[in-house]
């Protein structure tokens, strides 16, 4: 491809748009700020893609033979603006290679189209697909097909796709398309129908501009459910050509339509997503009952087993089972995913997770973080496991700004909404955190976990009264979750309510005789108790039966009075936590 070419067109690479002639990047359609000379230099790069560049050769293009400035600082700078643009590492390169003492090479493969042919639409959301069967039994399976085309139709890295959360909420509402699309913030909109009936599945649909409430395009297809793959491949890619987006794979990587899936083994895993999605203990684990069930249909189906490993972790994450039970079993089921489909990035995620709350090993978390994103920039689950991370380091800008980009394609979750105010609360923003709880609780009133979080950070306000009335919400809400409880009790003692918050105490240690509560939970009540020798004891417990909120442990505001403590400090160093700033 030429330079003349390149000049006149948009240039697609990975999640990345680029048009050289005004030197305009995008990033699923938002405009990201680049000066005039590395945009210039970008443009260079981009139209000698695969070849070698030599600083000599960028010189010469950029710079005229009468200017006068320092080439040598000026090209470093333009490509370190050009990297923290493409969100690329000099060291691990995904975009722009050095070649030291000779120049820099553009990795990717580029594909460009003309700008008359380049469509307005940068962002859809596929709406829920109507159930006709009219069998409730039928719901996880429509739901379930929704999903599947969300995550085909995220495979176009240039195109932001909404995730599932996200849509899930408008499934038979009564708002208009053009205010979804503006709920949204999205170009348009994919609804339709599916009709499953014996061995045959039939989908429509449509797609409409939404802000105009404009129909595009319509379209049916109808196939035997042993050919499912085939058409959930089908309808994406049609959609995909419609606003002239590209679905994208790594070489090797199968596609839908690569092998064949026994049709049980599908049916199983859209049963065990359905219920997976309904969060909570006794849901998570009827889910993975049919991950099982997929598992011993096809032994080779993949995302069975990524569905087993997601599973797993939050069984650990939130103290319902023993780390030491539920984090090695993540492992090994995110492994044999990987092993038969090495593209998943919701394994990649698990093992991410397993890695940096379980085996403290930072350097494979996020290496697996960054993998799962690189695979799919739609995952806001990726997103939001490295914000998680980046977090525990005390990074909190750039755990921040991971949350945004994770909110692009999931605006309406509370989960996002959950990560970004604990990301405010663990950099002692509390005021900021507040604000962030309010938007979840606006998403979804009976959310647990947000109710948990304004509690934390009423606390933190000194406002003790209203941290009671929030924990005990969420207690209401998840009963069986001693974490939960815990902070209950700590609240209490905050209150000075110290009989109840001994109360908790005692029926929380004893609960651990029947099932198991984190340690840290109960360091977290002796924390409040101002009791500083039985806090760091039920720490030094909790470092060895590796509790989850270990990891935030070097930044948790729960803790500041021990920090002075050498004993304190010596407990970060011997867990392998990063020491706080």
């Amino acid at each position: 491809m030429n330079a003349s070419a390149d000049r006149s067109s948009v240039i697609l690479f990975g999640p990345f748009e680029f048009e050289a002639q005004s030197g305009v990047l995008r990033r699923q359609g938002k405009q990201i700020p680049l000066q005039p000379k590395p945009a210039r230099i970008l443009a260079l790069l981009v139209a000698r893609a695969s070849q070698v560049v030599t600083r000599d050769e960028i010189r010469d293009v950029i710079w005229s033979e009468d200017t006068f400035v320092d080439f040598e600082h000026s090209i470093n700078f333009s490509i370190r603006q050009i990297r923290i643009a493409l969100h690329d590492v000099a060291e691990k390169p995904r975009f722009i290679e050095t070649l030291p003492r000779r120049g820099y090479r553009f990795l990717p493969s580029i594909e460009s189209i003309s700008r008359e042919g380049r469509d307005s639409i940068r962002s859809l959301a596929v709406l829920p697909l109507v159930n006709l069967s009219r069998d409730p039994e039928q719901e996880y399976f429509a739901d379930g097909m929704t999903d599947q085309l969300i995550t085909e139709l995220a495979r176009a890295g240039s195109l932001r796709v909404i995730s599932r959360t996200s849509v899930q909420c408008y499934k038979r509402t009564r708002k208009s398309l053009p205010e979804i699309a503006r709920r949204l913030d999205v170009d348009a909109l994919v609804e339709g129908t599916i009709l499953r009936s014996g061995q045959r599945v039939r989908i429509t649909v449509q797609l409409i501009a939404a802000r105009k409430d404009d129909h595009l395009w319509a379209e049916s297809y109808e196939r035997d459910f042993e050919d499912v793959f085939k058409l959930q491949a089908e309808v994406a890619q049609a959609i995909a050509e419609k606003v002239h987006a590209r679905l994208t794979r790594e070489p090797g990587q199968r596609s839908g339509t690569g092998r064949p899936v026994a049709s049980v083994a599908f049916d199983c895993v859209l049963r065990g997503r359905y219920f997976w999605n309904k969060r909570g203990e006794e849901n998570i684990h009827r889910g993975i009952g049919y991950f099982r069930q997929a598992i011993e249909a096809d032994p080779t189906y993949a995302v069975a087993y990524a569905g087993m490993a997601e599973s797993y972790m939050p069984l650990g994450y939130w103290g319902y089972n023993p780390p030491g039970e539920t984090f090695p079993k993540a492992k090994a089921w995110a492994a044999k995913a990987l092993e038969i489909d090495k593209y998943l990035p919701e394994a990649h995620a698990a093992l991410s997770s397993v890695h940096f709350i379980y085996e403290r090993d930072l350097e494979s978390a996020e290496k697996e973080a960054l993998e799962a994103i690189r695979l799919n920039p739609n995952c806001a689950r990726a997103r939001q496991v490295y914000a998680e991370f980046l977090t525990s380091m005390g990074e909190f800008g750039a755990a921040a700004d991971q949350i945004r980009q994770a909110l692009e394609s999931d605006p309406l979750s509370p989960v996002l909404y959950f990560v970004d105010a604990q990301t405010s609360y663990f950099a002692r923003r509390y005021e900021e955190a507040l604000a962030k709880c309010r938007k979840s609780i606006e998403v979804e009133p009976a959310f647990p976990v947000t109710h948990y979080m304004l509690g934390l950070v009423s606390e933190r306000l000194g406002r003790f009264k209203e941290a009671v009335g929030h924990l005990k919400k969420a207690c209401e809400l998840t009963p069986q979750c001693s974490w939960f409880q815990a902070e209950l009790g700590q609240a209490y003692a905050l209150c000075r309510m110290e009989d109840e918050a001994r109360s908790v105490l005692q029926c929380l240690e004893n609960r651990r005789n029947e099932r198991y509560v984190p340690a840290y939970s109960i360091a977290g009540m002796y924390a409040g108790l101002a009791d500083r020798e039985r806090t760091l004891v039920w720490l030094d417990r909790a470092n060895e039966e590796r509790s989850a909120r270990m990891m935030f442990l070097n930044v948790d505001p729960a803790f500041d009075a021990l920090y002075p403590d050498p004993r304190f400090r010596e407990l970060l160093r011997r867990a392998a936590l990063p020491a706080r700033g």
